[in-house]
């Protein structure tokens, strides 16, 4: 569908304080105690700090390996796991918490928006491998925010007695709600019905909060990047 668009800056969105314009601008004050900004330039220059850091490469790997233990992998993100190794390869993070089904869609540009910086960092800098990476806040306590979302025009909150960090959570009352999800959803389409046995097989009653949004994430996302 032929569709048109127009760019607007970020100031004329009206949706961001004046700190954070500031900030995306590069302006002062902040230059005096912000060390780098998102440019390519900037990007850069944190190649060279982060390439005199020392970093035990081995078990970041290794860590990764065990996370994944489970889940089968896409060739591109064993490549990207397998190059870890390599000095040369520097990770492009977001991070956010495992919102039950992902939370607010800026969970979804957030990732998305590492991929693409990623993509767009081989491009300039070729001689270097770039990873991007979703680091689960599974710590965060705001269990009011993590166990919140909006379907179909309605309002969930997820009711449960446990306490402590949300990503360690078992989702041992989740299946109510899958069920409704099956029975509110149009699965006419390949599309539809792939994201819903994905979301299912995400979000079973033993699986932890964090366990879920890795598979929903992973689902949606494994082959994407270069």
């Amino acid at each position: 569908m032929p569709f048109s668009s127009n760019y607007i800056s970020l100031k004329e969105t009206g949706r961001f304080s004046k700190l954070v314009l500031d900030y995306i601008q590069g302006q002062s004050p902040l230059k005096d105690i912000v060390p780098s900004y998102p440019e390519i330039m900037d990007i850069g220059k944190q190649i060279a700090l982060k390439s005199k850091q020392k970093i035990n490469r081995t078990l970041l790997q290794k860590v990764f390996i065990e996370q994944y233990e489970s889940i089968k992998l896409h060739p591109l993100q064993l490549r990207h796991i397998a190059n870890l190794t390599e000095n040369n390869t520097f990770t492009i993070c977001t991070a956010h918490q495992p919102n039950l089904f992902s939370g607010h869609l800026y969970l979804i540009y957030k990732i998305i928006h590492a991929i693409e910086l990623a993509d767009l960092c081989r491009l300039k800098f070729p001689e270097h491998h770039f990873v991007p990476v979703y680091y689960i806040g599974s710590e965060d306590h705001d269990l009011d925010e993590i166990g919140s979302w909006n379907w179909n025009n309605q309002h969930f909150q997820w009711q449960t007695n446990q306490s402590g960090a949300c990503g360690s959570m078992l989702l041992t009352d989740i299946e109510p709600f899958i069920q409704y999800l099956e029975k509110t959803t149009n699965l006419n389409l390949p599309e539809q019905e792939a994201m819903f046995r994905l979301v299912k097989e995400a979000y079973q009653p033993n699986h932890t909060a964090s366990q879920a949004i890795r598979i929903l994430i992973n689902g949606l996302f494994s082959s994407k990047g270069r």
